[in-house]
């Protein structure tokens, strides 16, 4: 089988993987196109947009002068010269900070080929998560290391939602006086493992485990794989990795009173297009990037896809230790 250059574009802002045989029809156009691959985010200053020019059965780099623009609500908020090319793939950084609610038009000039796209980045979660069940054992420092900690996140209530979690949990000790913060310091306690228990194959259908039976980090799911409202995660918290000090050391310190661990997850909001391309990647196991298959396109004279995640950091709070 041929390689679709707009499936190797993806294939090198994605991951590599093994080889199947998937017979969906390929691009076949042979005359030349902008391909245009981002997916930005809010929480980001800088964001990067690769380019490449496809002729159906082959990619090739854009010229030079190539030019990135993005525009929002009408307004031209950036525009970047090639920052650097890699093979077939030329590489745009723009600088720009994004607000949820507002509509962006990101536009590629490269010769007399033209590609743009505009989407509009989805408001930022708002529910709350909260610890719905842990275990944990106590180990020599005097602080808990938790095996398994239970996360509820709420849906959103209303239409449908479409999320992306970060696989990584970060943890965060705040040192107490008096109910003020006197200090605190984060470090990253876990990964997270998705696990919505839900019957009916839902675990294999979101990706959760491998072929060996071992738990995956996963991190896209809509409101489909919610129970009751709500959808339950897995992870893991040591609470002596953050801090600074032993437990009897922390007691003889008159500066604090109390101690309060808590989690941080990070938790972005995504509209139907990008959840649906995300889960046609993923559901091949990105094997989809290096066989001739047309992925969904929101590009108007090219081909490829544009993109915006809005992201929200959810504190939940896991254990207070009281000095007397």
């Amino acid at each position: 089988m041929k390689k679709s250059p707009v499936l190797f574009l993806l294939a090198s802002v994605s991951m590599v993987a093994c080889i199947k045989d998937i017979h969906i029809d390929s691009y076949t156009n042979t005359e030349p196109v902008l391909c245009l691959v981002s997916r930005m985010s809010d929480s980001d200053l800088i964001h990067e947009v690769f380019l490449a020019v496809s002729s159906g059965s082959e990619l090739t780099c854009p010229p030079e002068d190539t030019m990135v623009e993005l525009w929002e609500d009408g307004i031209l908020v950036a525009a970047t010269d090639t920052l650097w090319s890699e093979s077939n793939v030329q590489v745009h950084r723009v600088k720009a900070s994004l607000e949820p609610g507002a509509k962006y038009k990101i536009v590629a000039t490269a010769g007399s080929l033209r590609a743009q796209a505009t989407v509009s980045a989805v408001s930022r979660y708002k529910g709350m998560a909260s610890l719905c069940d842990s275990s944990s054992v106590r180990d020599f420092m005097g602080f808990r290391d938790y095996d398994s900690i239970q996360i509820c996140i709420e849906d959103v209530p209303g239409d449908r939602s479409y999320y992306w979690l970060d696989n990584t949990v970060y943890g965060e000790i705040r040192y107490m006086k008096g109910g003020e913060v006197v200090d605190n310091n984060l470090d990253e306690c876990g990964n997270v493992l998705l696990k919505p228990y839900i019957g009916g194959g839902m675990e294999e259908l979101l990706g959760i485990e491998n072929v060996s039976g071992e738990d995956m980090p996963a991190s896209i799911f809509s409101d489909y794989a919610f129970q009751n409202g709500f959808f339950y995660i897995n992870t893991s918290f040591t609470e002596r990795y953050l801090s600074h000090y032993d437990l009897e050391t922390l007691r003889d310190n008159a500066q604090y009173d109390s101690v309060c661990f808590s989690m941080k997850l990070r938790i972005g909001m995504m509209n139907s297009e990008d959840y649906d391309y995300c889960r046609l990647r993923d559901y091949h196991g990105s094997d989809l990037f290096y066989e001739p298959v047309m992925l969904s396109s929101n590009i108007d004279g090219g081909i490829g896809h544009f993109a915006i995640v809005s992201f929200s950091e959810i504190t939940v709070p896991v254990n207070v230790i009281y000095f007397e």
